[in-house]
């Protein structure tokens, strides 16, 4: 049985099927944002938008453009950490601090490697996007089930985490209009085992 952080199909799809990326440790990049998948989906996703200029822009590194350089590196260094992939975020950090001290022989020693790394990487992660995609694309709702939630208040007064995560996954099936934050909101209660919080905060809502 997957421990309580992990018990969602959605965190087990992608610890299955991203175990086998090259330089990533998606365990990991989740511990670090405490479970909140849907955080490291659209982290990943902005990376995979927006990463391709700045290696074309990096490509072109010179020593008159370093400060610009060490720019980019740097914003792709923090994004690597943040996902899990720590040795391209340790390479990224060697050539931002090779970058601020004027060492240009050194990056254009290892340049091309760093980029051709993070160009494998969003390859990857954009395989890996597409499937998750396929697998949970979700219908789309107005709102969550208001006869869910009033389940959901009373199996978390009854301390009982297993009614509670069933229908926590319910609500997860779907997708909203409004109300998807609650939806995480709850998840993230439910792993803590928040029960006198979701009890006072869908009181409030049931009014």
């Amino acid at each position: 049985m997957l421990p309580k952080k992990r018990n969602n199909p959605e965190v087990a799809f992608l610890l299955e099927t991203g175990k086998n990326i090259r330089g990533l440790d998606l365990e990991s990049g989740l511990t670090s944002i405490n479970w909140d998948f849907e955080t490291w989906l659209k982290v990943t996703e902005t990376f995979i938008q927006t990463t391709p200029v700045l290696l074309e822009k990096i490509g072109q590194v010179n020593p008159i453009n370093l400060s610009e350089y060490t720019i980019i590196v740097h914003g792709i260094k923090s994004v690597c950490y943040s996902i899990g992939a720590a040795n391209a975020g340790n390479m990224a950090r060697e050539l931002e601090e090779q970058s601020r001290s004027g060492n240009f022989g050194l990056i254009a020693k290892k340049n091309l490697e760093f980029i051709t790394i993070i160009a494998n990487l969003l390859n990857d992660l954009s395989v890996l996007m597409g499937k998750y995609g396929e697998q949970f694309k979700k219908p789309l709702k107005d709102k969550p089930d208001d006869n869910i939630l009033r389940e959901i208040i009373g199996f978390s007064r009854d301390y009982d985490i297993n009614n509670l995560e069933s229908a926590i996954t319910e609500l997860e099936k779907y997708s909203y209009t409004e109300g998807g934050e609650l939806v995480r909101w709850l998840r993230t209660q439910c792993n803590d085992s928040g029960f006198a919080a979701i009890q006072e905060e869908l009181a409030k809502i049931q009014k």
